[in-house]
Parts: C-alpha cells; sequence; structure tokens
C-alpha cells in the first residue's frame, strides 16, 4: 500500500463514519431540527465531525508504521491528514445538501427561525436590527446549494487541520541514525 491508497481508505474509512452518523441520527431516529434540540444537534455535529477525524490519526500512523518503514516527517504526516480531512469535508457538505433538499426542505428556515429568537433574546435592542440583517444575509447566501456546501465543507476542514497538525506532532518520526 502506498502513500494514495492511506490516503483513499483512511479517507473512506473517515466519510463513511460520518455517514452513518448521517444515517443512524437523521434517518433510523428521525431526529428534526427544534428548538429544544438545537443545542444537542449541533454538539452531535461537531461531536461526529471530531471522532470521523480520528481516522486522520490512525491513518498517519498506519503510513509511518506500515509503509515508511517507521519514520514520516512533520510535513509528510500534515499533508496526508489534510488530504485524508478532505474526504468527510466533502461528503459533509454532500449530506447537508441532501438533508436541506429532500430529507428536511423548510430546515434553513426552521434554523433561521430559532437563530432569530436567540438573537432577540440574547441582543440589546439598539443592536438588534443590525444583528437581525447579518443574520437575514447569512441565511440568504445558506439557499445557495454550492454556498451551503461550501460553508459545511470549511466547517470540517479547520477542524482537519487541528487533528492534523496534532497527529502530525505526535507520530512524527526520523529515521533511525546508523
Amino acid at each position: 500500500m502506498n502513500m494514495k491508497s492511506t490516503i483513499l481508505r483512511f479517507g473512506l474509512f473517515s466519510a463513511g463514519l460520518i455517514t452513518a452518523w448521517f444515517i443512524v441520527y437523521w434517518g433510523i431516529l428521525g431526529v428534526r431540527l427544534t428548538p429544544e434540540n438545537c443545542d444537542e444537534g449541533e454538539l452531535l455535529g461537531w461531536l461526529s465531525i471530531v471522532v470521523s477525524l480520528s481516522f486522520v490519526y490512525f491513518g498517519i500512523r498506519y503510513y509511518r508504521d506500515q509503509v515508511n518503514h517507521h519514520t514520516i516527517t512533520f510535513g509528510r504526516a500534515l499533508g496526508l491528514g489534510l488530504l485524508i480531512s478532505l474526504f468527510p469535508a466533502v461528503i459533509f457538505g454532500l449530506l447537508d445538501l441532501f438533508y436541506s433538499a429532500f430529507i428536511d426542505p423548510h430546515f434553513i428556515d426552521t434554523w433561521a427561525n430559532i437563530q432569530v429568537a436567540k438573537l432577540r433574546s440574547s441582543t440589546p435592542a439598539a443592536e438588534y436590527p443590525q444583528k437581525l440583517k447579518e443574520l437575514k444575509a447569512q441565511m440568504e447566501m445558506f439557499k445557495n446549494p454550492f454556498l451551503g456546501w461550501l460553508v459545511m465543507f470549511f466547517t470540517v476542514m479547520p477542524v482537519g487541520l487541528i487533528v492534523s497538525v496534532i497527529s502530525a506532532l505526535i507520530l512524527k518520526k526520523k529515521p533511525a541514525a546508523n
């Protein structure tokens, strides 16, 4: 197995895990967004991202130990981790598009209404009109499928960067001196 197949293997594992979470949470359990479960759903979403990105660590470790003779530089480990992270990032964006289009077509409006209620209760009256205007502009952006995908993609990639840096720092190993 080489670097490309390691990236593919662990990237697909990571994407598969985030897809399985999607199927269980939204498909099998049928959870839909409500004001009562909004914060819980957001927390579970972040948790699914972090757990699926654990395959970055395992992919780097596998490559170092099984493919590259127990050595890897920080740079190569970081690159490997970022490439593995692309898989769940792309899939997370696609799953969000699928969910918004087919499972809960009113998701964006429901989410916007919940955010407006939170904004109303937490924002000083003088700042509320401006904050509401900004929120409405954001909601219009989310209605564009490509921009919605892009936002979800860039929700996952910064976490992937952090996991990749930490994994690269932990796993970097220079060849033994002769």
